[in-house]
């Protein structure tokens, strides 16, 4: 077996730990301070009416991502446009896991973070579909310089021309931002309680990696998941950034 390499351990975590963590945190502070201003600006039905298809894609993240971890699915709703003014909950999945169970345990840590991804990557592929703009490039990164090129390569094509499909594109951007990247205090708690599982696993890769000389390999991979994480935040900031912009815009018309 190779001697410990403390700079790959660091990457590791860096890589597949923080980076995701971090990424999160930001998107969620900043789509939960978005969803107020949609309230404030709009009432608590506007959560439902205009944030709807947001609140059920971030249901649906968590959703799928349970169901992929083995979780057994209890009640679920993917939106509620009724209860939720009694009970507060725009959408909800009550999921169960077998606390013994490594794999159902380690879900945790991707269920909670899988709507900031999931809403980014959709609203992607309805640019895609709108503006045919290119795939993502996660390759030929080797340094965290390139890492950056390659991540702000992937996020210069947030919109089109002028068009009535740009028009389609920003009012699906409120609707999902608005709502869909807000994680709640329960989220985070499945992250965390996820989260040493996923240190663990990542401990046993490195060890397996370590021990059949695959360092290189592995290097190649974290920096591909560099630029991805950094294509995530970027791509978040912008569209969460551009609801923003539109709520307010429209509220300051409102109001003249």
């Amino acid at each position: 077996m190779n001697y410990i390499n403390g700079h790959l351990i660091i990457f590791m975590l860096l890589a597949l730990v923080i980076m995701p963590l971090v990424t999160a945190e930001i998107l969620r502070l900043l789509g939960n301070y978005t969803k107020q201003r949609l309230v404030d600006n709009f009432g608590n039905n506007s959560q439902i009416v205009i944030g709807g298809l947001g609140v059920i894609i971030h249901e649906l993240a968590h959703l799928i991502t349970a169901c992929i971890f083995l979780h057994c699915i209890g009640k679920f709703s993917l939106l509620e446009p009724r209860a939720y003014q009694y009970t507060g909950n725009l959408g909800y999945v009550n999921h169960y896991w077998h606390a013994g169970n490594l794999y159902e345990s380690l879900g945790n840590f991707f269920t909670g973070l899988a709507p900031c991804f999931v809403c980014s990557e959709v609203l992607w592929m309805i640019h895609g579909f709108l503006f045919s703009t290119p795939t993502y490039n996660y390759s030929g990164a080797y340094n965290l310089s390139g890492a950056f090129k390659l991540a702000l390569t992937n996020v210069m094509y947030p919109f089109g021309n002028f068009s009535w499909q740009l028009i389609i594109y920003l009012i699906l951007i409120v609707m999902i931002s608005s709502t869909g990247y807000g994680l709640s205090s329960d989220d985070m708690r499945n992250v965390y309680s996820g989260l040493p599982y996923w240190i663990g696993l990542l401990i046993i890769i490195y060890i397996l990696v370590a021990f059949l000389g695959l360092s290189s390999g592995l290097i190649t991979l974290l920096w591909k998941a560099t630029v991805m994480w950094l294509t995530f935040l970027g791509l978040g900031l912008i569209y969460i950034v551009t609801s923003l912009i539109v709520i307010d815009f429209v509220a300051f018309c409102k109001n003249i």
